[in-house]
């Protein structure tokens, strides 16, 4: 079944360690509690090994997150050796670190995509959302930089119950910083996995707001996004039901292999098998997917946005019933029920 398994795509997640505070911050691990859980980052070393390794396994592309990694004192020497490979490289930081050094290395060996968290367009927003309202200078100050390089540079923006009110704010802040910035928002905050620290339950958007929020004026676009549900052909699931542990992959910042950073529990251990045998057998780890009793006849389940991944965050199994994303499967079968209701075949047009 999994004859096809070529791991191209990678997740380096160099720490978990963020100088943020992100109330909804999937990954985020303070020094404390990694001390008191008796795990370690990777070293300098194992990281640029385990590069070497995924690269003559057939890795192509390599994102390089964090936590913050340019919080790592050893990050240019991780960086500039990983460039040195040949990877088509992303870089994913809040842009608040980007010193002299820093630049230096990226001038001389600029990723192919840079992508930005940009949480708030002011200090007031940033001490929110992020617990620092400096830390929104020294990011407007590290984009500036950032948008010198060659690089692509994706704005990237996650909305919670702090910032919602100036998304319009972020977005225009986003477009000021260059023509061809391309900005994305994203409407995944679930509870954190792998010790993370964040209370996203204290701060995400409710369902219903999640929804209104990510369509708002866009209603009909929605409904046919949804209908088109109806008429494209379900696609068999291999492992996750997407490329995660078949095409793609991340290492953990304690040095696990899993397929994607959302999950927690499946995983294999590269530094002591090495990377190609830690993906061989990964799939081993990994129950077979079956249809949830509790979804069988669920009149929403057309609407339902939740991955295995998703229902892994949200109840820590792959076969759990992720309440949050039930609401919003429910939500949005009303929306669709009452565009029919008040257009009827009118928003039938062009799908």
């Amino acid at each position: 079944m999994h004859e096809e398994r070529i791991p191209l795509n990678g997740t380096f997640e160099l720490t978990a360690r963020c100088n943020l505070k992100c109330k909804m911050c999937l990954v985020r691990v303070d020094e404390e509690t990694i001390s008191s859980l008796g795990l370690r980052e990777l070293t300098t070393k194992e990281w640029i090994d385990l590069a070497k390794q995924a690269r003559e396994s057939g890795t192509l592309q390599l994102l390089l997150t964090g936590g913050e990694p340019m919080l790592r004192k050893d990050f240019c020497k991780i960086y500039t050796e990983i460039y040195k490979m040949g990877f088509v490289i992303v870089l994913y930081t809040n842009a608040t670190l980007v010193s002299d050094k820093v630049m230096d290395v990226l001038e001389k060996c600029p990723p192919y995509q840079i992508g930005i968290s940009v949480y708030g367009s002011n200090p007031s927003i940033y001490e929110k959302v992020c617990g620092s309202g400096n830390a929104f200078y020294r990011m407007v100050d590290g984009v500036k930089k950032l948008t010198t390089l060659p690089s692509s540079i994706n704005i990237r923006t996650t909305i919670i119950k702090d910032n919602i009110g100036d998304y319009k704010n972020i977005y225009m802040l986003a477009k000021s910083f260059g023509e061809d910035i391309t900005f994305s928002r994203s409407r995944i905050v679930c509870r954190t996995t792998r010790h993370g620290i964040a209370d996203v339950d204290a701060c995400r958007l409710s369902p219903e707001e999640n929804i209104d929020f990510i369509y708002g004026a866009y209603l009909e676009r929605l409904s046919k996004d949804l209908i088109d549900k109806y008429t494209v052909e379900e696609k068999k699931s291999e492992l996750f039901g997407c490329d995660a542990g078949i095409q793609s992959f991340t290492i953990t910042w304690d040095g696990k292999l899993i397929g994607c950073q959302l999950l927690g529990e499946f995983m294999t251990d590269p530094l002591s098998e090495g990377f190609e045998k830690a993906w061989e057998t990964f799939v081993e780890t990994v129950p077979e997917l079956k249809q949830i009793d509790t979804c069988r006849d669920c009149k929403y389940k057309l609407f339902c946005m939740a991955c295995p991944a998703l229902r892994y965050c949200e109840t820590k199994s792959l076969f759990g019933n992720p309440k949050y994303l039930c609401r919003e499967a429910e939500y949005s079968h009303k929306i669709l029920e009452k565009l029919i209701s008040t257009k009827g075949s009118e928003i039938y047009e062009n799908v």
